[in-house]
């Protein structure tokens, strides 16, 4: 099936080219901890899906588990938009 394969395809690229962006990040000394690459990692997860209700409450469920500034909706909702406007604003 010839939409199933470009399915496949761009999916398969997306990897890549977040892999390509992980390398660069560890190689350029700018990854702080694993667990935020993780979240960085989800977001785009759901972001490309064009699940970005899912990408917020991802976000806000982990600011409040993982930090100690907590998070509100809207904290959330205006640093997703931000995020995947331009995807070079850090998340924390």
């Amino acid at each position: 099936d010839t939409d199933a394969e470009r399915v496949f395809m761009i999916s398969t690229m997306r990897g890549a080219n977040r892999l390509w962006k992980l390398h660069h990040k560890v190689i350029a000394g700018e990854v702080d901890s694993i667990e935020i690459l993780e979240l960085e990692d989800n977001i785009n997860d759901y972001l490309d899906q064009g699940s970005k209700i899912n990408a917020i409450k991802y976000y806000r469920e982990w600011m409040n588990n993982n930090t100690d500034k907590g998070c509100s909706l809207r904290e959330a909702k205006d640093k997703i938009d931000a995020y995947a406007v331009g995807r070079n604003v850090s998340l924390i």
